[in-house]
């Protein structure tokens, strides 16, 4: 815990080489222990095709080259924090275009006083995608988070993880039954 309370956050992004290679130089120069948010990784940068971290952009690298440049991260005492969103969800992700079986974006999405889906706009600059805020008592939301949350601690060895935006919006009822 004190490791975690006294590391500086580097978000890795911004300072990142054009690929998983070059991460090991950067690891070696900055503070150990650092905290590196992985934010932009995903395909569909930033925005991401919520809740799909893997596979990573090709452009960085492959799975595995990602799974290296995080065993070089701890090999250097560092934290590796991926920035996830779980509570909104990509239209195009491959989770809501392929995965959902015989539900709908209704079934999985918070739903208002008027019956309406939570299908909302996540905007940065000049980027502007949609998707669903998902209701976090809808059983197949909560075990599609819990496999990706699986996925990033056990398969990939993320130390902690960032979730935006849980309980930063108004707050208002969810009548997804």
């Amino acid at each position: 815990k004190q490791q975690i309370i006294e590391s500086p956050l580097f978000h890795m992004d911004p300072i990142m080489t054009s690929n998983f290679d070059g991460w090991p130089a950067i690891f070696n120069d900055l503070p150990k222990p650092s905290i590196f948010m992985l934010a932009d990784l995903w395909e569909g940068g930033f925005h991401g095709y919520h809740p799909d971290y893997i596979p990573p952009d090709a452009a960085y690298g492959t799975v595995q080259e990602l799974s290296t440049a995080i065993d070089a991260a701890h090999d250097n005492n560092q934290l590796i924090m991926p920035f996830t969103l779980p509570s909104w969800w990509h239209e195009d992700s491959d989770t809501v275009t392929n995965q959902l079986g015989g539900l709908t974006t209704d079934d999985i999405s918070m739903i208002d006083a008027a019956g309406t889906a939570d299908y909302a706009s996540w905007t940065l600059g000049a980027q502007v995608d949609w998707g669903y805020f998902v209701s976090p008592y809808n059983s197949f939301v909560k075990t599609r988070v819990d496999n990706v949350l699986n996925e990033l601690v056990n398969d990939f060895d993320m130390d902690l993880i960032y979730e935006d935006v849980v309980g930063a919006r108004r707050c208002y009822y969810d009548f997804n039954p």
